[in-house]
C-alpha cells in the first residue's frame, strides 16, 4: 500500500533549557498538541499523522489526540542526537511507505493557516528533493572578535536597504 504524505513530529520529554517544554500551555493547550492540530486541520492531504517520543505523558496527548505514537528508544532520545535518526526510526517502525515525509517540529506551534498546503503544492509542481521554510533576513551581523565588533553580513555604513539577501532556515516545516 502506498500512502501519499506522512506527518512526523519528534517530541523529546527531555529538554535541558526549558524542562518539559513539550507539555508546556501555550494557548490553554500543550504545545506539542499546536503541531498535532496543524497536521490534523491539513485533512485529506495528509495520510497518516506520527509523534515521536520518548515521554510517556507526550505519547497520552498524542493518542489523545487521536494520532500514532511511535516510542523512541533513549539512544535516540539524547540532547545530541539529530531529529533525523528519530524520523528514520519512525519510517522503520511503520510498514506503509509514503512518498513525501513532513517534518512539524513542535517549538514552531504558530504557522500560517495555508503553508502546508502552499509547500505540498510547491514542492510536487518543483519536482525538488526537499522543501524547507525560509525567513529573509534584514538585519546587521557581525562578530567580536577580540575586543572589535567585526561585520559579517555588510560593509560598515552600508545601508540596511542594500544588504545582501540573506535567509534562514525557521523551522515551520520540512518536506
Amino acid at each position: 500500500m502506498n500512502l501519499t504524505n506522512l506527518v512526523i513530529i519528534p517530541a523529546r520529554g527531555g529538554s535541558k533549557r526549558l524542562p518539559g517544554k513539550n507539555l508546556k500551555v501555550l494557548g490553554e493547550i500543550p504545545l506539542i498538541q499546536h503541531s498535532i492540530n496543524y497536521a490534523l486541520a491539513a485533512g485529506l492531504l495528509i495520510d497518516t499523522i506520527v509523534v515521536s517520543t520518548d515521554s510517556d505523558a507526550i505519547a497520552a496527548v498524542a493518542k489523545n489526540c487521536g494520532v500514532k505514537v511511535v516510542k523512541r528508544p533513549a539512544q535516540l532520545s539524547g540532547d545530541h542526537e539529530p531529529v533525523i535518526s528519530a524520523m528514520q526510526h519512525v519510517i522503520d517502525s511503520l510498514s506503509d511507505s509514503y512518498e513525501n515525509v513532513i517534518l512539524l517540529q513542535p517549538t514552531n506551534p504558530l504557522r500560517p493557516e495555508n503553508l502546508l498546503k502552499e509547500s505540498l503544492e510547491s514542492f510536487e509542481s518543483s519536482k525538488v528533493d526537499s522543501l524547507m521554510t525560509v525567513d529573509f533576513l534584514k538585519e546587521k551581523f557581525g562578530k567580536i572578535m577580540g575586543d572589535k565588533f567585526v561585520p559579517e553580513n555588510y560593509i560598515m555604513g552600508q545601508r540596511s536597504q542594500d544588504l545582501p539577501q540573506l535567509y534562514r532556515e525557521n523551522g515551520l516545516l520540512y518536506i
